[in-house]
């Protein structure tokens, strides 16, 4: 054998060496998952009834105190009601005295008396949803989303959206691991959050903790596919967003101490350093969950 053919028998050998090698070294160091960045603090102002718009007290962008009024609404149904409630009140009042000036039979003074003490409940009760008429901010923060097209006399349906209230002075970043890469992630593992949109920066972002599975969340409303994310979900029953199989929540915190740089969400990826793995046990495991997956385990 010439030196060309020892060449040749060589270089394939070499190449199998290669491949196996990169098979089957642990280079897989990064797991990428699905992620959104929000607020910390975020506040929906839902009309609470049907109601007509009395005041708008704020704009898009403006910063409000805690408690300070946002939206203040009015009902004419609740009108009613307590006008109602109030006749009845002052009927049942007058009918008690009449009979405490007459000596009535004791049955009847207590069938009053309850039916008193009812219309006083109800009263209050109305006072309640009286007062939540009138939407405050629960915290400080910057008002957003306020409704297109909202102002006085517009009437607005119950769970309308008629604002958001947001805390700018913090985030948290929330991702969505498949099962197969949970067991790679560890909490304190370094990581980065990717955002969709190109001209936000890259923000180091730190593994918190990861939770039990699930498949419901505020952060899938961001993530679902029915909203263009790229987690796979439907609606059930009751229209609420579900993911199509179990995801489990994994919490990750901002370590640039600047702002944010998304006021409300923003949906990206998060590449966090987990466990090395290769790619021919990558290629094992997918096997494997397949093969359960068909025998019915």
């Amino acid at each position: 054998m010439d030196i060309r053919e020892r060449g040749h028998f060589k270089r394939p050998l070499i190449a199998g060496v290669i491949l196996l090698a990169v098979l089957f070294a642990p280079l897989w160091g990064t797991v990428r998952l699905p992620a959104v960045m929000m607020t910390v603090h975020q506040f929906d102002a839902h009309v609470p009834e049907a109601a007509r718009v009395v005041a708008l007290h704020v704009n898009e962008g403006q910063r409000v105190a805690a408690g300070a009024p946002m939206v203040t609404l009015t009902s004419r149904a609740l009108d009613e009601e307590e006008r109602k409630a109030r006749i009845r009140l002052k009927l049942v009042r007058l009918r008690l005295r009449r009979l405490a000036a007459s000596r009535a039979d004791l049955r009847q003074h207590e069938v009053l008396k309850r039916q008193l003490a009812s219309l006083q409940s109800r009263l209050r009760g109305i006072a309640k949803r009286r007062e939540a008429l009138v939407i405050r901010a629960p915290f400080a923060g910057v008002v957003r989303h306020v409704m297109p097209g909202l102002k006085p006399g517009v009437r607005v349906a119950p769970e309308a959206l008629l604002a958001r209230l947001v805390d700018p002075a913090g985030a948290v970043v929330r991702a969505l691991a498949p099962e197969g890469e949970v067991a790679r992630l560890r909490a304190g593992a370094r990581a980065r959050f990717v955002a969709a949109d190109p001209l936000k920066p890259v923000l180091p972002v730190r593994l918190e903790e990861i939770g039990a599975v699930r498949r419901e969340g505020r952060d899938l409303t961001y993530l679902a596919s029915l909203h263009g994310g790229p987690v796979a979900a439907q609606r059930d029953e009751k229209g609420r967003v579900q993911t199509r199989k179990g995801m489990f929540p994994v919490l990750l915190s901002p370590q640039d101490a600047g702002a944010p740089p998304c006021l409300v969400a923003c949906t990206g990826t998060v590449l966090v350093t987990a466990e090395r793995r290769s790619i021919a046990g990558r290629m094992a495991r997918r096997i494997a969950a397949v093969l359960l997956r068909e025998s019915g385990f």
